[in-house]
């Protein structure tokens, strides 16, 4: 279902040439600028640097066309939810951690991308630079960027996350939340704390837009017990004889894609037990020293980045690290996690110490997984891995919209472990994901929702 507030027919033409027709004076004055202030087909040939004219956020970037993006028209947002009822706690409404904060952020966001280029509004100040200017990645729980969305309950401050990078050369990227850290982030957590009951709610809501140089839509999606690789991790790293059943299985590549090289990258420890110093190593890339022990080298395909957002440094998997570096990692969800008592903190028990070892899939992929061949391992197959959530495209305007996704019209895309339907009763995950190319998304109050009974 989708609201568009006070769009009436006969302004659908005008509506999309202003927004096209973009000034920076617009972004913060609600004023829309004249024709002749942009180049023909909306493409900005001067302005095309200042970002004050591209994007309303000011840590945002001028992309592809560099079309100018005026920001939104504010809505009544009352009159849009007026028929809705909605679980609580909200999962995001990403004023949660705006209080007080120099720079707010969003709680319990993880991202993650295909690893051709990275999501370039979630960053951070850079604590070393005293011109502040210079600014760091930060793909776990991102900053929030602050866009005015309500004219019933007017906001100068609203907070929504911001979304812009590209282009993005594969399969694309997305972020998400595990539930686990609904309605706050928490370390390791047994099974029935992973999943949340909405059982009697219909689907997942939100705010919503896209800036003007963005492909026009992203899937949401939702994933329970039978789709999601935490709660595989879970069950695993609960059953020490692994005599339970798994409702999906959890796969860890560890080989490089995009024709990267795996390289051995020099830590620079002083005298080989310190912290790393080497400055090609980003902070974020860094294990604790108790997690290196001995190790003077990590392997990563090509130049060390910080590549996804994940719960902490301490055992990496946020960085393009490869072969045995990746496989010793910890699983992202559950960072203070032990493979074993005589493991450091911050390793997985199914593949700490396990080799890359090459495997073709019996549809023909081939790649580099971790597992142990000489111990009678494979690589779970596609069609009992975990991943496949259910999910749903919704395409975008360059205005503030209020979608409703139900989960009746959501979908398995069938690549991985099909399920007979979603289980409301252990939702698990919800994800916003894309697909390659340029994203410029704005998103803001999530929720489950279910509709209110009539009077």
């Amino acid at each position: 279902m989708l609201y568009i507030p006070g769009l009436q027919p006969y302004l659908r033409p005008v509506r999309l040439l202003l927004a096209v027709a973009a000034l920076a004076g617009g972004c913060s004055s609600g004023t829309r600028p004249s024709l002749t202030d942009v180049a023909d087909g909306g493409l900005s040939y001067g302005p095309c640097d200042v970002n004050s004219i591209c994007t309303p956020d000011q840590y945002g970037f001028c992309q592809h066309t560099c079309t100018p993006d005026p920001g939104p028209r504010l809505v009544d947002c009352a009159k849009a939810e007026q028929n809705f009822e909605f679980y609580d706690p909200p999962i995001w409404t990403f004023e949660e951690l705006a209080q007080g904060a120099e720079e707010p952020h969003a709680r319990g966001m993880y991202s993650y991308t295909d690893n051709s280029t990275v999501i370039r509004t979630f960053t951070t100040a850079d604590s070393q630079d005293p011109t502040h200017t210079h600014r760091l990645s930060k793909t776990w729980e991102p900053r929030t960027a602050t866009l005015p969305r309500c004219s019933d309950k007017p906001n100068d401050k609203n907070q929504a996350i911001h979304i812009q990078g590209g282009p993005f050369l594969s399969w694309g990227g997305g972020v998400g939340i595990g539930l686990k850290n609904l309605p706050s982030v928490v370390g390791s957590v047994a099974l029935g704390d992973a999943m949340k009951d909405i059982s009697g709610y219909e689907g997942v809501s939100f705010w919503a837009r896209r800036g003007p140089d963005s492909q026009a839509g992203f899937r949401v999606l939702v994933g329970d017990k039978y789709t999601d690789d935490d709660i595989a991790y879970i069950m695993y790293r609960d059953d020490p004889t692994h005599t339970q059943k798994l409702y999906c299985q959890r796969v860890r590549e560890c080989g490089c894609l995009n024709h990267r090289s795996c390289v051995a990258v020099h830590l620079d420890r002083a005298g080989g037990t310190g912290p790393i110093e080497n400055d090609l190593i980003p902070a974020n890339c860094r294990p604790d020293t108790a997690y290196l022990r001995d190790t003077q080298a990590m392997k990563f395909c090509g130049t060390p980045e910080v590549m996804n957002g994940t719960d902490s440094s301490n055992g990496v998997s946020s960085c393009n690290t490869c072969v045995e570096t990746r496989c010793n990692e910890r699983w992202p969800a559950f960072p203070d996690d032990q493979a074993n008592p005589s493991a450091p903190v911050g390793t997985d028990p199914q593949y700490y110490g396990k080799p890359c070892s090459p495997y073709t899939m019996r549809n023909g992929n081939f790649g580099y997984w971790c597992f142990d061949p000489a111990a009678g391992e494979r690589p779970a197959e596609p069609t009992e891995q975990c991943g496949d959530h259910w999910t749903r495209v919704v395409n975008l305007t360059t205005e503030w919209q209020f979608y409703t996704v139900p989960f009746s019209a959501m979908a398995q895309q069938g690549w991985a472990k099909r399920s007979a339907g979603l289980d409301l009763s252990s939702v698990s995950v919800v994800r916003f994901t894309w697909d390659g190319g340029w994203v410029d998304y704005w998103i803001d109050d999530v929720r489950f929702y279910k509709t209110k009974p009539q009077q």
